[in-house]
């Protein structure tokens, strides 16, 4: 996220301080809410270029229990013997918060659309590299892709690109064409014109989201096509930030990256912020 930064030092995370009765055993604890937050754009696994990317879940101090959403009373019950059992205790300080939320879903409501989402958000926690995030992937990739299709669903849509680009960032190219050879693409595309600007004229705007989808997908593919398994590829995460990768990450770029990045539109970016940037590039080769 320190790159992304650099660009927008001005955007920020507010918190409030709040207090919550833990729903397990009614100690009040405070802890601080999220008020507002910035992010400008995304990688393909759907994380935000953001300061503070996951909002933090409450976390009862005496029990460790991750108050992820409200719960029936019947939840509650059940949630105590979960957060006693031995493999909750394990997880505790191990595990990512939204990864312990993902497990305790499931214990509650069996495997659904929402545990799968909170398996992708827990990789977005995950980026120490000790192998963590790519454990949750995996364990995401095969969640969301167990769940009933049901193409007509954006959701499920969405869950869908995730699972191929989770596979393309562990490795399985074809595991990840895969995911995306069973949306019903062409279906989708009917009726569609060719470029945005047309689909922008069409005035609806589901049509308009259906073609972000499609041209979504479409970079995708060629992402997948190159074998790239870089989180951020350069062609797939906007002018703006991909004009800072090229920049500050200059050195590290393979020759295909480097490549991409005299795409017209990154350049202009790069001469448009050069003083700026390379004054922060002095800066930080000075610490």
């Amino acid at each position: 996220m320190g790159l992304a930064m650099v660009a927008v030092p001005a955007f920020a995370t507010t918190y409030v301080p709040a207090e919550m009765k833990c729903p397990v055993g009614g100690k009040k604890f405070s802890y601080q809410a999220m008020a507002s937050n910035s992010s400008w754009g995304a990688r393909p696994d759907g994380k935000r270029y953001s300061p503070t990317p996951v909002g933090p879940i409450p976390e009862c101090p005496d029990n460790h229990l991750v108050v992820y959403r409200e719960f029936t009373k019947d939840e509650v019950v059940r949630l105590k013997g979960l957060i006693e059992s031995a493999d909750y205790k394990a997880m505790t300080g191990v595990e990512m918060p939204y990864y312990r939320a993902a497990w305790l879903e499931k214990a509650l409501s069996g495997a659904n659309q929402n545990h799968a989402w909170m398996l992708l958000t827990a990789s977005w926690e995950a980026e120490d590299g000790s192998g963590q995030k790519a454990r949750y992937q995996a364990e995401f990739a095969v969640a969301a892709a167990a769940l009933p299709p049901q193409p007509e669903d954006e959701a499920w849509r969405m869950l869908a690109v995730r699972v191929a680009n989770a596979r393309r960032e562990l490795g399985d190219f074809a595991g990840a064409t895969a995911a995306l050879e069973a949306l019903p693409l062409a279906k989708l595309a009917q009726g569609l014109p060719a470029t945005e600007a047309e689909a922008e004229r069409l005035g609806d705007r589901s049509k308009l989201d259906i073609w972000y989808f499609l041209d979504f997908v479409r970079r995708l593919q060629v992402v997948i096509a190159r074998q790239d398994r870089s989180a951020d590829p350069i062609d797939m995460i906007g002018a703006r930030i991909a004009a800072q990768k090229c920049f500050f990450e200059a050195e590290a770029l393979s020759e295909a990256d480097k490549s991409l990045c005299q795409d017209a539109e990154i350049q202009a970016e790069i001469a448009d912020n050069l003083e700026y940037w390379t004054e922060a590039k002095a800066e930080r080769g000075a610490q």
